[in-house]
């Protein structure tokens, strides 16, 4: 479920004068530096920000460090440090930095999916040489809210399946180091240090969902999809950043090169912000991480029935596009804009009136710069003509200017407060971009519960859509993407009650809350679906919002005099698990396969039915099956299966395959989806032919080419 976060002004916005770095600095850090600067930062002065670099080495480090920064970690020419806001100006300037980023606030997206997904068959080695239940493979999840001695972690023995867990919040214990790069925060690995843990949070049990959804131990029938896997969880508590997030996938990737393991990371969070064009530096560390042997699995988002994204091209220069942000007052309102080539175009804020869709106020028009606005009477930045519709503890800022890591021109606005008495129910926010001819903009909602409206059909103003739905934060390339499908819409409580959630339906089709879209580089999401509704999983019992009402759980373990619950989620978060155990599966059965496989492997294997035929944009390559991807022989390390050419053709015919290759003495070997040589041959004028063979699929290699054949 998509829990929605309010964004902290200090995490957006920037500085007036000091835009002659623009160029490197993001509108976003240009926007923290302004809010220091302007005492909106108090006690704080410091942050987290992402550095894209030319090229990452021993002076480049020694560079950033002599600036300010404090290295915390980094993956390819992706830096993650904390730097005093103070020193940014001067880290902008040192040769060979691209890009600093400031983190953004995210939000997290979360026993019928084993069935569906076919989970259970591999559990049981159906069809497979063996049972595979994903041990010898490290399963990593970055969420909030674990528990983190939850039964569901535990063996059968009562011993804990987690391997390490790291807080980048928490400064009480040992920080992590690996390699000479020290990680914020704390982490534990011993037995006696996990035992003696709680929770990051006792606000959330979303991460104890998704971690025992993926890797959870099945007790009485409820558990996860790799349920021997070593566990790695990373605690965010209240601290959702993209940064922290990037920190953590370091940390599990440190991890299992510690343990000499395959790696699978799950990610159940998202931002709207960014370009969608899978090149930021977020994007571009996801994509080092994989190139490194990782795998990342991410939610797509819930906003695929949101109309929260704005696209327009512009027919004639000065042309204007506007559109409504929400249909209800606000606390933190804003957009991010951006163009597609990168051409130069202009945005701003304006309030209007709902009734007649004049504007009442406007921003400034912003296409390179800065501005900020203050209600508050002792601010540098007070306005007398902001404070008469704004609270005096609201706050406006707009900037804009080239990003040169994306490659886009970006304006971004953000109004943090409220209005007045005299405006909250007559009044809305709304954005208006202008453009020359042939330019192609779009844009996101900074907060996700936020819409593009054009209130009823009002004239001058359009409505949004849903077709980029999907989380900037998982458009790199090399992500798998996870939508989700209704497995199920009802659960019965553990007071004997049943409850249907009757908007989840038909089972079997897609969740109408899915996003989805092709992203701005190309890149169709989601990669696949999964069940992610009404999912049975653990809660954490430190979360009393949530199991203080015995109708919300579905069912209770009761051991040594410990209560252990377990309760259902909605959401993309939820299948994304569901994905990332059946990757743990696969990485058990064979460790070599990269992103690029794996993604390929679940599409290509993916159940398709009439529901995915309906809507192929929203399922992607289809429903998850894990049995079917566990099968194919990649993944049984046969080899890669191509579709029969020229070089080598095999033909099925009463019990035989009839093999022809050009060239003699070539040698034909026959292998069942287990990865069993059962038959064997030698080519005599470019054929062979192999008999005796049951009916079945097999995978039939020669000369170097493998391809598939149904007897």
């Amino acid at each position: 479920m998509f829990v929605q976060m309010k964004r902290i002004l200090a995490s957006l916005m920037l500085s007036v004068g000091l835009w002659s770095v623009a160029a490197v600095l993001s509108p976003a850090t240009m926007m923290t530096m302004s809010a220091h600067k302007s005492r909106q930062l108090q006690g704080t002065r410091s942050c987290h920000v992402i550095i894209t670099v030319d090229h990452y080495d021993a002076a480049m480090a020694t560079d950033l460090a002599s600036n300010g920064a404090v290295l915390e970690s980094h993956a390819g020419d992706v830096v993650v440090a904390g730097v005093p806001v103070a020193a940014l100006e001067s880290l902008s300037m040192l040769g060979g930095v691209r890009r600093i980023e400031v983190e953004r606030q995210v939000e997290p997206c979360t026993l019928i999916a084993r069935e569906l997904t076919n989970v259970d068959a591999v559990h049981a080695g159906t069809g497979l040489d063996r049972a595979y239940t994903g041990k010898g493979v490290v399963v990593g999840v970055i969420d909030t809210g674990f528990e983190f001695n939850h039964i569901a972690f535990k063996d059968a023995d009562g011993n804990s399946r987690i391997k390490a867990v790291y807080l980048p919040e928490v400064t009480d214990g040992t920080a992590p180091e690996f390699g000479g790069e020290t990680l914020p925060g704390s982490h534990y690995t011993t037995a006696a240090e996990i035992a003696a843990l709680t929770c990051d949070t006792g606000t959330s049990t979303h991460g104890t969902h998704t971690a025992s959804t993926a890797a959870g131990t099945i007790v009485e029938g409820l558990g996860g999809m790799a349920p021997e896997a070593d566990i790695v969880l990373c605690g965010l508590g209240s601290s959702l950043t993209d940064a922290n997030i990037l920190n953590s996938m370091f940390y599990i990737a440190s991890i299992a090169e510690q343990l000499d393991e395959p790696y699978v990371i799950s990610i159940s969070i998202g931002s709207n912000d960014g370009p969608h064009n899978g090149r930021t530096g977020f994007n571009r560390y996801v994509d080092a991480i994989s190139e490194d042997g990782g795998i990342v699995v991410m939610s797509t988002g819930n906003d695929g029935n949101k109309k929260m994204h704005l696209s327009h091209t512009f027919t004639a220069d000065g042309e204007q596009v506007a559109s409504i942000i929400g249909t209800v007052s606000f606390v933190n309102a804003g957009m991010t804009a951006w163009s597609r080539n990168g051409e130069v175009f202009s945005g701003r804020l304006e309030l209007i009136n709902l009734s007649t869709g004049a504007t009442v106020y406007s921003l400034p028009e912003m296409s390179d710069g800065y501005v900020m606005l203050s209600a508050d009477p002792s601010s540098e930045f007070y306005d007398e003509t902001f404070a008469t519709y704004f609270t005096s503890s609201t706050v406006a800022q707009m900037a804009a200017g080239a990003d040169a890591t994306s490659g886009t021109h970006t304006v971004q606005g953000i109004v943090a407060g409220d209005l007045t008495s005299e405006y909250k129910t007559s009044c809305r926010l709304a954005v208006r971009l202008t453009g020359n001819a042939g330019t192609s903009v779009d844009a996101w909602p900074f907060v996700s519960d936020h819409q593009f409206t054009s209130n009823g059909g009002m004239q001058g103003f359009v409505d949004g859509d849903n077709l980029i739905s999907v989380s900037d934060l998982a458009c790199a390339p090399t992500t798998v993407t996870v939508g989700a499908y209704i497995g199920a819409n009802s659960y019965t409580s553990t007071t004997g009650r049943t409850f249907t959630q009757s908007s989840y339906s038909p089972i079997g089709d897609v969740g109408s809350f899915s996003s989805y879209g092709t992203d701005l580089a190309g890149q169709e999401h989601p990669t696949i679906t999964a069940p992610g509704t009404v999912l049975l999983a653990a809660y954490s019992r430190y979360c009393e919002s949530m199991i203080s009402d015995a109708t919300r759980y579905a069912n209770l373990v009761t051991v040594d005099d410990t209560d252990y619950y377990y309760g259902q989620y909605s959401g993309t978060s939820m299948a994304t698990p569901v994905v990332s155990g059946i990757v743990a599966l696969m990485l058990q059965r064979n460790g070599e396969l990269n992103a690029t496989q794996v993604k390929t492997l679940l599409k290509s294997t993916a159940i398709q039915d009439e529901y995915t035929a309906a809507k192929p944009a929203r399922f992607g390559g289809g429903k998850a099956d894990a049995l079917a991807a566990m099968q194919d022989p990649v993944v049984t390390g046969v080899g890669e299966v191509n579709v029969a050419g020229n070089e080598l053709i095999a033909v099925a015919d009463n019990g035989a395959i009839t093999v022809v290759l050009t060239g003699d003495g070539d040698r034909v070997v026959v292998y069942d989806l287990s990865g069993r040589c059962v038959s064997s041959a030698t080519t005599v004028d470019g054929v062979a032919r192999v008999c005796d063979l049951s009916h079945g699929v097999y995978v039939v290699t020669a000369g170097g080419r493998a391809v598939k054949v149904v007897l």
